[in-house]
């Protein structure tokens, strides 16, 4: 599994590198959609890994801050 990252090109954290964001509970979100009735809780960075490939969003944040629901799109793989 590759590691998925997003790296904002503009603002205050221009530049920095946001991962997966694991929640409190120890689950990831992703989602189809930006709505939060949509969201689908995930286990593991595999599973993230696999929805991202089906061209869901993520939740990522930096350094464990305010997460943010990012397009497959500007989404890399490392």
């Amino acid at each position: 599994m590759k590691k998925l990252i997003y790296t904002p090109k503009r603002g205050i954290l221009a530049g920095e590198e946001y991962v997966p964001h694991q929640y409190e509970d120890g689950f990831y979100v992703v989602s189809e959609t930006r709505f939060a009735k949509d969201y689908v809780k995930v286990r593991t960075l595999n599973e993230v890994y696999e929805c991202y490939k089906r061209g869901f969003k993520i939740r990522m944040s930096h350094k464990q801050g305010n997460p943010s629901l990012i397009s497959p799109g500007s989404i890399r793989e490392v």
